[in-house]
């Protein structure tokens, strides 16, 4: 990619570029010998200054020089995997399981023929004598180029999506991100990155910060991301989106295949950052420099509020939590007094004044909704820690209101070996919760357990129907699957260290995760004293009804159906 930005094409395999390195090393050296000499008012008659500004010329021109041959399929570069020496291609997905013509760059551009693409098929041409391998997906394709670590360094991101006829790219700053999984013995590697300008992929909002989520301890890969949808489809809106109706408490994303330099990393969910911008909170008044707006992460268990220690304003964090607006960096300040009051009234008040206070200070609809959320999905990871805490404007009101993050910990994920087994059961009793829903379940402050029982029994009836619980990640399962992506995921990681040396195998864990749904929502059906409502076959609420959905699980009307791949009463239909 790098070679091809710079207009440097080599059209050679490993043999011929070790003696062009070598040639390219002497020439360097003999130049660097001849500026000395003869031109030393360039560098000062330094011979120091001289060697370090050949060896610049050199590592760049090194570093462009690619050590595989390019290929273009429609004018297109596609990308080589090193680990592999294969190729990978993306193409529209309704050219999946029929014959795909493109032109070859390689090969004079003449019309080629792919014979029915299938996934994980090699597909092998003949250029100039040489042997490539070609495999094809459907899933968009973000490779990342530059040496990363804990902190930014400059890297480019290209971004190749099967709807384009080009290539992008971006220059960038990157590192890797997360808490446990930024580990220095972890393997697959989660980024933050933040473009060089604001840029929008898949229709979502226009940024220039973004994150590729690995699924580092995830089996399946995908629980973050399913959660996170699930969330956004049911979860009621913050109590100021009459003010802001944009306001979003979950992040959205897209899944895609990653490179790093050349090298395979696998399946990852290419997201929104949650942030100000997401939650639409207010900025900083800049006539007045008063904060309006603030935004807090709970990065551990202390938001289960058992205690409420002195804050100081100039420190970034406080208790478990890190101020993320205003963001500290900015002006070595943040708010933490709304916070700090609000989990003091929570622990220190007394049953009247909490119940009273409770509704002015907390977004109760939304905190309902959070509790029942995580009791479905069993997300014992999400109780008072990853989760972002949010007021709109606290100089008009102090309420504040959850959103979600980080949920790869849930429907049965074994995340954590020493109690595995304990909080990954269907059965787990998750009794416990931060003690804003303690006290309010104690006192049940204005009839909030009923109001929980009525919420989880709505919601039963639709978005937790179990069919539909599942279908999600069946649907996700067909993607990975027919897009190649599951079989080369599991070629990349299975038996790795990031996920405790388990097996990578989609279809047995689907089937797990939908048998844990099966005994989740039966438990929690008595827990919550719910009575399974029987649904008539042709019913729109119910899977059986043979509704077709896209490989994304968005559900489409059955007429006038575009060519592609579609699901209908779990199984693959291709409509061309």
């Amino acid at each position: 990619m790098i070679a091809h930005r710079i207009g440097f094409t080599y059209q050679d395999n490993y043999l011929y570029v070790i003696p062009v390195y070598l040639l390219v090393i002497m020439f360097t050296t003999i130049l660097t010998w001849l500026i000395y000499k003869f031109f030393p008012f360039i560098t000062g008659k330094s011979f120091k200054t001289t060697k370090q500004l050949l060896f610049i010329i050199l590592s760049l021109f090194l570093f462009a020089l690619p050590a595989h041959s390019q290929l273009h399929l429609n004018g297109k570069e596609i990308i080589f995997d090193s680990l592999t020496n294969t190729y990978l291609a993306t193409i529209p997905q309704q050219s999946f399981g029929s014959d795909y013509i493109c032109q070859i760059k390689e090969i004079d551009n003449i019309d080629y023929t792919f014979k029915n693409i299938q996934p994980n098929k090699k597909y092998s041409i003949s250029i100039k004598d040489k042997t490539a391998d070609i495999l094809f997906t459907f899933l968009p394709i973000i490779e990342l180029e530059g040496s990363f670590g804990y902190d930014y360094t400059q890297g480019f991101v290209s971004y190749n999506h099967p709807d384009n006829s080009q290539i992008e790219t971006y220059s960038s700053s990157i590192k890797w991100r997360g808490g446990s999984t930024n580990t220095e013995e972890k393997h697959k590697r989660n980024y933050k990155i933040k473009f060089d300008k604001d840029v929008c992929f898949f229709g979502l909002r226009t940024d220039n910060n973004w994150i590729l989520d690995a699924g580092q301890a995830d089996v399946f890969r995908l629980r973050n991301r399913i959660a996170t949808e699930i969330w956004n489809d049911f979860a009621q809106k913050p109590y100021y989106a009459s003010q802001e109706p944009d306001a979003l408490s979950g992040v959205r994303g897209q899944v895609v295949e990653v490179f790093l330099n050349h090298k395979y990393q696998g399946i990852y969910a290419f997201t929104e950052n949650m942030d100000r911008k997401q939650m639409k909170v207010k900025k900083i008044d800049k006539n007045t420099g008063k904060i309006r707006g603030v935004l807090w992460k709970s990065k551990g268990y202390g938001a289960l509020m058992n205690e409420v220690p002195d804050y100081n304003n100039q420190e970034e964090m406080w208790n478990t939590f890190e101020a993320k607006y205003p963001d500290f960096s900015d002006n070595d300040t943040t708010d933490w007094k709304t916070l700090h009051d609000a989990i003091k009234m929570v622990i220190e008040a007394p049953d009247n004044t909490f119940s009273e206070q409770a509704v002015l200070l907390f977004d109760i609809p939304v905190f309902i909704d959070y509790y029942i959320f995580i009791n479905i999905l069993g997300a014992v990871d999400n109780v008072g820690k990853n989760m972002y805490w949010a007021v709109y404007d606290q100089t008009k009101s102090k309420m504040i209101t959850p959103a979600i993050w980080d949920l790869d910990g849930t429907v049965g994920q074994r995340w954590l070996e020493i109690y595995a087994d304990i909080f990954s059961s269907p059965q787990y009793d998750m009794t416990y919760t931060i003690k804003l829903i303690d006290r309010l379940v104690d006192l049940n402050t204005e009839n909030f357990n009923e109001k929980v029982r009525e919420r989880y029994k709505e919601l039963r009836n639709s978005v937790f129907m179990e069919e539909k619980l599942k279908q999600r990640y069946i649907n996700y399962l067909h993607i990975l699957e027919e897009s190649g992506a599951a079989e080369r995921e599991k070629e990349r990681w299975s038996g790795d260290t990031d996920i405790r040396g388990e097996i990578i195998n989609f279809k047995e864990e689907t089937d797990y995760i939908c048998q844990w749904i099966t005994k989740r929502l039966q438990f929690l059906d008595n827990q919550w004293n719910y009575t399974t409502t029987v649904t008539p076959v042709n019913s729109e609420n119910n899977i059986s009804d043979h509704a077709v959905y896209t490989v994304l699980g968005q559900k489409v009307s059955k007429k006038n159906l575009s060519k592609g791949i579609y699901i209908k009463n779990r199984k693959k239909i291709i409509v061309r």
